[in-house]
C-alpha cells in the first residue's frame, strides 16, 4: 500500500500581489478618515450660506434693533430688543448701500417699495433712518399722516382739529409748559404733514 507525501508549495507572493495589498489598505484607510482639507471646506460652504442667508433675513425680512434711549417709554424701554418687520408696508428692494470691514458688511440706507401692500398708520410704531444723520435709526409713533393738520396746545395734541388720545402710551413728567417760541416740544403748529411724509413722536 503506497501513499503519497505532500508536496511543499512554490507558490510565493509576486510584487503584483503586495502591490494590490498595499493599495487596498490605502482605500480603506481613505474611507474611514476623511481628510482635513474636506472637513475645512464643510465648515467653510456652512459659514458662507450662514452669512448669506443672514444678510438676506437682515434686508429683506426682519431686522433686530436695540433700544437705546427712553423716548418710548413707556411703550418700550431702554435696552429692550425688538424685531422690526421689513415685509409690514410692502416688498423693498434696498438701494444707497455702503459696504464695509464689520458686521454686517453692507448697510443700506433707503429702500424702494416693490410691491405695496400698505401704507403706515397713524398710531403705528415705525424705525427710520434719522435725516440729519442716517447712520443713526429712530424708533417713534407715527402721529399724523400725509394730508393731515398737527397743532399741539399745551401738551394736547390735535389732528385734524381733534384731539389724539394718547393716554394709554405716553407719559408726561414734566409738569411745566414751554412756550412755542422758545420750544415747539408743549406748542406747535398748526402745520400740515406733506405728501409722502409722516409727523412721529416718541411716545
Amino acid at each position: 500500500m503506497s501513499h503519497k507525501e505532500p508536496q511543499p508549495s512554490n507558490a510565493k507572493e509576486t510584487p503584483d500581489t503586495n502591490l494590490e495589498k498595499s493599495h487596498s489598505e490605502a482605500s480603506a484607510n481613505s474611507e474611514s478618515a476623511p481628510s482635513t482639507k474636506s472637513i475645512i471646506r464643510e465648515y467653510a460652504e456652512a459659514l458662507i450660506i450662514a452669512i448669506i442667508l443672514a444678510l438676506t433675513i437682515r434686508v429683506f425680512v426682519v431686522q433686530a434693533f436695540k433700544i437705546p434711549s427712553g423716548s418710548m417709554i413707556p411703550t418700550l424701554l431702554i435696552g429692550d430688543h425688538i424685531l422690526v418687520s421689513k415685509l409690514a408696508y410692502g416688498f423693498q428692494l434696498p438701494k444707497d448701500c455702503e459696504f464695509q470691514l464689520a458686521f454686517p458688511p453692507v448697510t443700506c440706507f433707503s429702500s424702494t417699495i416693490v410691491m405695496d401692500l400698505d401704507s403706515p398708520q397713524r398710531g403705528d410704531v415705525i424705525v427710520f433712518r434719522y435725516p440729519e444723520d442716517e447712520n443713526k435709526d429712530f424708533i417713534k409713533r407715527v402721529i399724523g399722516t400725509p394730508g393731515d393738520v398737527i397743532e399741539i396746545h399745551n401738551k394736547k395734541i390735535l389732528v385734524n382739529g381733534e384731539h389724539f388720545i394718547d393716554k394709554d402710551f405716553t407719559q408726561r413728567v414734566d409738569p411745566g409748559i414751554i412756550d412755542g417760541r422758545i420750544n415747539q416740544r408743549d406748542n406747535l403748529g398748526p402745520l400740515t404733514v406733506p405728501p409722502d411724509s409722516y409727523f412721529v413722536m416718541g411716545r
